[in-house]
């Protein structure tokens, strides 16, 4: 194993521990977990369930390839909802445009025992870039 998978690898665990130690208390004050794309795996996102808590995890496409296969036949098929294209005033002469597009019930892995979340993608422009950049997350976030 690299040097770069066991500290992933110890840094999902402690994460695990932590919530294991901190979520009965925690649970009380409706938290929603912040976590960037190190944590948007299955043990840590059944860890922050089991706690009681909501989550929200950055999704890369690269990492997660079962997911962005089911949103790409989803897409295909209009499951993914949209608000189109937003406008909004910005300051001087640089103005933004803002697109959510979004779908549930998504599988974070493969197998019919993977967790289900919400896909939510937020496009933004500005009127200086011609293609508009992007970011993506999802997680179990309350209804």
């Amino acid at each position: 194993m690299s040097e770069d998978a066991r500290k992933r690898d110890c840094e999902r665990n402690a994460a695990k521990r932590r919530l294991a130690a901190h979520g009965a208390w925690l649970q009380a004050c409706r938290p929603v977990l912040p976590g960037d794309a190190l944590y948007c795996c299955q043990p840590v996102c059944e860890a922050a369930a089991a706690a009681g808590m909501d989550y929200i995890r950055v999704c890369k496409p690269g990492s997660r390839k079962r997911l962005y296969e089911v949103l790409e036949s989803r897409r295909a098929s209009g499951a993914v909802r949209s608000t189109g294209w937003l406008p909004r005033r910005g300051k001087g002469k640089r103005s933004e445009r803002h697109r959510f597009r979004w779908t549930v019930a998504v599988p974070l892995r493969q197998g019919r025992d993977a967790l289900r979340g919400t896909w939510v993608v937020q496009g933004f422009a500005r009127t200086r870039f011609r293609s508009p950049a992007r970011a993506t997350w999802g997680g179990k976030l309350p209804p």
